[in-house]
């Protein structure tokens, strides 16, 4: 018997779901038991999976999980291994009854990939969904000379903290709206994102002037500032709040030209039925 984990918490926690006939047992000193599964149709995979029906691939058994020769199951696994041969570690696996309908729709359905469940969830999310070009980018409007000289002279409530280097280093992008798909905008929209590098936000869309593309954006309040000096003044000023801006701080958040249909037919999905 699979271990009793909630299947919801099995689908919430792997990135490649599939079902499979097993082949053969084995174990090692390292791994301990393992099997051997032909992959007969993907539920969810990464992007390199997509297409692994019909091969072989290792499954590292969670603690406890039996499974036999010959059996088939639905894996909930995450890659463990990547080469010529695919190992996986398993979180634990279904067995689908006999008169199970749901399974045999799950086995015909094409495989969505991560990438895909991602862009959905983006899609969901976002507050505002537009196509545009990159016409200017800009320090954070509140960084304006005569602002922050204010905001330095202002009396201090509270001791300046330090500036860490995780710190966003926030940077404006004015985008010249061609077509709003969700929410609604201006002929211009400002958007706030991270020019660090730094580990934290490195994976944050970069903009630069000319660029365009399909943007998913979110409001929310960010901290004011950029420049260190102009950040630390800011941040201490008495009255001193973050600041509501439309952000991108996810890859997804910023989408190829090309993408815009893909996009708004994912939209028009996600409306409810009247």
């Amino acid at each position: 018997m699979p271990p009793r984990i909630k299947k919801e918490d099995l689908t919430s926690k792997a990135r490649f779901i599939f079902q499979g006939s097993v082949a053969e047992l084995a174990t090692s000193k390292i791994e301990g038991p393992s099997a051997v599964v032909r992959v007969d149709s993907v539920v969810r995979a990464p992007d390199t999976l997509a297409d692994a029906v019909g091969s072989n691939v290792t499954v590292f058994l969670a603690p406890n999980e039996k499974i036999t020769k010959g059996d088939s199951a639905v894996f909930y696994t995450n890659p463990a291994q990547w080469g010529e041969n695919v190992c996986v570690r398993s979180l634990g696996h279904t067995v689908p009854g006999p008169q199970a309908a749901a399974s045999r729709l799950m086995a015909a359905a094409p495989a969505k990939s991560l990438q895909a469940q991602r862009l959905e969830e983006q899609v969901r999310a976002a507050d505002l969904v537009l196509t545009g070009t990159v016409s200017a980018v800009r320090l954070p409007s509140e960084e304006s000379p005569a602002l922050a000289l204010r905001a330095a002279r202002a009396p201090r409530s509270q001791p300046s903290k330090r500036i860490s280097e995780h710190d966003p280093l926030w940077s404006e992008a004015v985008i010249d709206v061609h077509d709003v798909h969700k929410g609604n905008a201006q002929k211009q929209v400002v958007i706030r994102f991270p020019s660090s590098n730094d580990v934290r936000w490195h994976k944050a869309p970069k903009f630069q002037p000319g660029q365009q593309g399909v943007w998913l954006l979110q409001k929310k309040d960010v901290a004011p500032g950029r420049q260190p000096a102009v950040a630390a003044a800011l941040r201490s000023a008495a009255g001193a709040v973050k600041v509501p801006a439309y952000t991108a701080l996810h890859p997804a958040d910023f989408q190829p030209i090309d993408q815009a249909e893909s996009i708004k037919t994912l939209i028009q999905a996600s409306k409810p039925n009247k």
